[in-house]
């Protein structure tokens, strides 16, 4: 670092130059540079259209009619096979009814997923990788997912869970890119070269 009025070299913590008294030059913030590197790249442009889109989409009835169609037709397998039971074995119909319930819970699970949280919008955020966590249960989740801490141009940090492996290797710390986010999970990161 130079003094804007002397030119003498200046330690890199002096807020004055030592030889004329001149306020030293505020340090430059790297990650404005590499922020606005990011929301210039054609990368962020078409991310942003993607997300555009997908928010104006309009949700048709199509996978509500295959999920209630696939619980008719599961359900009506399973009724069939206890009665059946019933009729020939006896008590063993029990057992059948065992896969009606299983089929009722299922679908109100994954009904709850495609109206509640798991359907949230997508949100595309330019950031920078700060640090891997490692193995975590992300909350209100199942499974193992991965723990990643990324930075975004207000200068907050916040952690995300990446559920597929492949993706958390690739992540390297201070990889700067286009973050795509649903809930608190990472739905992908495009790396952009700064």
């Amino acid at each position: 670092m130079k003094c804007t009025s002397c030119g003498a070299s200046l330690p890199e913590n002096a807020s004055t130059c030592e030889y004329c008294g001149t306020k030293a030059p505020a340090p430059e913030n790297n990650d404005d540079k590499i922020f606005d590197l990011i929301k210039q790249s054609p990368q962020y442009a078409s991310q942003m259209v993607q997300a555009q889109s997908a928010r104006m989409r309009p949700k048709g009835p199509m996978p509500f009619i295959a999920m209630g169609l696939f619980f008719f037709v599961w359900c009506g397998v399973g009724l069939f096979i206890t009665t059946m039971f019933f009729s020939h074995v006896g008590m063993l119909g029990i057992l059948p009814l065992g896969m009606v319930l299983f089929g009722v819970v299922a679908m109100l699970s994954t009904l709850g997923k495609a109206l509640g949280s798991g359907g949230g919008p997508m949100k595309v955020i330019p950031a920078i990788v700060l640090r891997k966590k490692g193995s975590a249960v992300p909350p209100g989740g199942f499974g193992e997912s991965f723990g990643v801490i990324f930075k975004f141009e207000s200068g907050r940090s916040e952690e995300f869970f990446v559920a597929d492996g492949l993706l958390y290797e690739r992540l390297s710390e201070q990889d700067a890119g286009i973050l795509s986010v649903r809930d608190n999970q990472v739905v992908k990161f495009d790396e952009v070269l700064v």
